[in-house]
């Protein structure tokens, strides 16, 4: 389970299998057979976290069937609960999805709406990336769907401000006994 964690991030190789999409991939380790995770697989998790980020090539990808919509690696994390994905739709390229994910999370972090985090990240991959570097295939594959408000702070933000107010309540009462005795 992720119920620990409102953010799934994967970051590792994907297969797309054009004849059996629910055959499609992620690699954890390509030394062992038994490290692959494949979208049939997926199906049977249950995932609690709040977005899934798939760095992976062509996790996005896959066949459109009509009524059904795209059978990818992303749809199964849909499927396993995951009310938001960001998947990649074609082969990623390692530095410029790093640039990307890294300025979205800190977005995410600062309280902004997933779609609006994912957009400036990429302006800012945009503002800063050299001339070569700004070509859509190296910027333009990550895409969300699903849910785009904010990432809640959950239980363990709340519990801080709780832990806040506790300790301020204690300030209080201790400066309160302090000046009744003097």
């Amino acid at each position: 389970h992720t119920h620990d964690y409102s953010i799934l991030h994967l970051a590792l190789h994907g297969i797309l299998d054009n004849k059996s999409f629910d055959q499609s991939a992620l690699i954890f380790d390509d030394r062992e057979e038994n490290n692959i995770l494949k979208t049939n697989e997926l199906y049977q998790l249950k995932l609690d976290n709040q977005l899934t980020i798939l760095t992976a090539c062509n996790s996005g990808n896959g066949k459109l069937y009509q009524g059904e919509g795209i059978r990818s690696l992303a749809r199964g994390f849909a499927f396993a609960g995951c009310p938001s994905i960001v998947s990649s739709m074609w082969s990623a390229a390692d530095g410029p999805t790093n640039e990307i994910t890294t300025s979205f999370n800190k977005y995410l972090h600062e309280g902004m709406d997933k779609s609006f985090a994912l957009r400036q990240a990429k302006l800012d991959y945009l503002t800063n990336a050299s001339p070569t570097q700004k070509q859509p295939q190296l910027w333009a594959n990550l895409i969300l769907v699903g849910n785009t408000l904010p990432i809640s702070q959950g239980s363990a933000f709340d519990l801080k401000f709780i832990g806040l107010g506790i300790l301020v309540g204690f300030l209080l009462i201790f400066s309160i006994m302090k000046l009744r005795k003097k």
